[in-house]
């Protein structure tokens, strides 16, 4: 309630640190991000660094509670313009932040990232790729270049480290982008998803079991025996 009522006192950045805190905090006050959104809507954006555009992107994503359309707007004007500033993690959680705050018609946004992200692609982590891979699926922009990169690399790291609801987010985005069906990152799900098909809630292998089959992945025995057990135990 004090941040409210002083809320035209705070600069740019320190809005943009307490939104930020608010939601690594796990307590998204709806009203405080109300007028958090409406003050940096009304600001220019120049004097915020590229990490903190992509850290306020994901506060109010985070956060939950609509998506503050007018400050997604002047967010998405500053990360297309200085989309060569963001370096790999921040590339990853602006697409994440924006295709969960639902700002899907914005192919300059997406075209500049997608493109950022090719050159850094050797820059993500796994989760990061994951996360990516997913966005701009859900989002509908299966930029074919940035899917293609995301796969080499991908297929090239250890998924040990991926959870199991992200194996089958990374097959889902993948069988949903199209594009082609990318055998050397399909193997390497098939094998981390046969390994852990106990791991998996039912929503998972019902996604598993789609993306393998629109990706024309089929011969794979093993794969399917593994799922089909997971699931009759979860049916």
């Amino acid at each position: 309630r004090a941040a409210e009522a002083r809320i035209g006192q705070f600069n740019a950045q320190d809005l943009v640190n307490t939104a930020w805190a608010y939601a690594k905090l796990g307590h998204p006050d709806p009203d405080l991000f109300r007028a958090i959104a409406r003050s940096l809507a009304a600001q220019r954006l120049d004097g915020v660094s590229a990490p903190h555009i992509a850290k306020t992107a994901w506060a109010f994503a985070k956060a939950g509670g609509g998506a503050h359309p007018p400050l997604f707007a002047a967010l998405a004007k500053s990360a297309t313009e200085r989309a060569a500033d963001f370096v790999a993690a921040d590339l990853a959680n602006l697409a994440w932040a924006f295709a969960n705050a639902g700002h899907v018609e914005d192919a300059p946004l997406f075209a500049a990232l997608a493109r950022a992200a090719e050159a850094r692609i050797g820059q993500f982590n796994a989760q990061d790729l994951v996360n990516t891979a997913w966005a701009y699926a859900k989002l509908g922009h299966p930029d074919p270049d940035l899917f293609r990169a995301i796969a080499r690399s991908l297929a090239a790291q250890r998924l040990d480290g991926v959870s199991a609801p992200h194996i089958a987010k990374t097959a889902w985005a993948f069988a949903k982008a199209g594009g082609g069906a990318h055998p050397p990152l399909f193997a390497a799900l098939a094998k981390s998803a046969t390994e852990r098909a106990a791991d998996f809630v039912a929503a998972d292998l019902a996604n598993l079991a789609w993306a393998f089959a629109n990706a024309g992945h089929v011969e794979d025995a093993p794969l399917f025996a593994a799922l089909a057990r997971a699931a009759e135990a979860r049916i």
